[in-house]
């Protein structure tokens, strides 16, 4: 005669299986945001190679925030012609995807940008515009526009800013400054932005977004946290509290957010208007 399991025994292995899947699922779900994490450390090392090569087909010039070149496959309202440093920089990059980060939900298309133009206008991870294609102000036509400046011009291109991970938008809408298409869906701004105008205490100086200031009050949206950037610039922490960076040498690293608000007296309790720089040396946000 077979022996059959008894109640209790087959309540003992449910509640053993039960044990398991409890010890096992949080390492699972872990071991899952790591292979995340790895795979935006590569998306945006890969965008630092792809804007070192830019650069070198380039004289050495930065790739630009963007222009408004008239055969832009976008337009900002449907009349500014616009082409985003995402898109500038796609014949190096060769795959949008690259430009989106595996640590947060993929921008979506909408009616304006379709699905093949989203990863590279709405990038999640943003330039230090203000450093390497500054939005200058010329008299003459009375516009900003995006110059371009050269790596070799910098005093420590190894510790100078140049891609980072920034907020995601989850349906939020984004800001452009529309004389000079400045478009928040794919910038940051530096520690010490006080004014819509002028990014102080930068080299070289330029318009920045106003939206996103580093200080406790500085917030783009309603909602939005300290982890995507909230009150760092847009500047996302979403890797174990750390950001990833690609820096203007092309090495990338994770890093905490007081690496990069270092040589300012920002911390996440000081108002913007009262962010600034104190020790030049230390900043990683100017040419210097």
């Amino acid at each position: 005669m077979k022996k059959a399991f008894t109640l209790i025994e087959l309540l003992v292995v449910i509640a053993i299986i039960a044990i398991l899947a409890a010890i096992l699922f949080p390492v699972f779900a872990q071991a899952k945001m790591m292979a995340k994490g790895a795979a935006a450390i590569s998306n945006v090392n890969q965008i630092g190679h792809a804007g070192l090569l830019y650069s070198s087909d380039s004289d050495d010039a930065n790739v630009l925030n963007g222009n408004t070149d008239s055969d832009a496959p976008f337009k900002l309202k449907g009349i500014t012609p616009y082409k985003s440093w995402g898109y500038l920089l796609q014949p190096y990059a060769k795959n949008g995807a690259i430009f989106q980060d595996p640590l947060t939900q993929t921008e979506k298309a909408t009616p304006e940008l379709n699905e093949t133009l989203t990863p590279e206008y709405k990038t999640q991870f943003g330039y230090a515009f203000t450093i390497h294609s500054p939005a200058i102000f010329y008299p003459q036509t009375g516009r900003y526009v995006y110059t371009s400046h050269s790596n070799a011009a910098l005093a420590a291109p190894a510790d100078t800013v140049m891609y980072v991970e920034k907020k995601a938008r989850e349906g939020n809408p984004d800001w452009y400054w529309e004389q000079s298409a400045i478009w928040g869906a794919n910038v940051v701004n530096p520690p010490g932005c006080q004014n819509t105008y002028v990014a102080t205490n930068t080299l070289p100086m330029s318009l920045c977004m106003p939206v996103n200031f580093w200080g406790s009050d500085a917030p783009s949206y309603a909602g939005q946290t300290f982890e995507n950037g909230a009150t760092t610039g847009g500047v996302a922490i979403r890797r174990a509290g750390r950001t990833i960076v690609t820096w203007a040498d092309g090495h990338t690293s994770a890093v905490p957010i007081g690496r990069l608000a270092a040589g300012t007296n920002w911390t996440p309790k000081t108002p913007a208007a009262k962010v600034k720089v104190i020790d030049k040396s230390a900043y990683v946000w100017d040419a210097e």
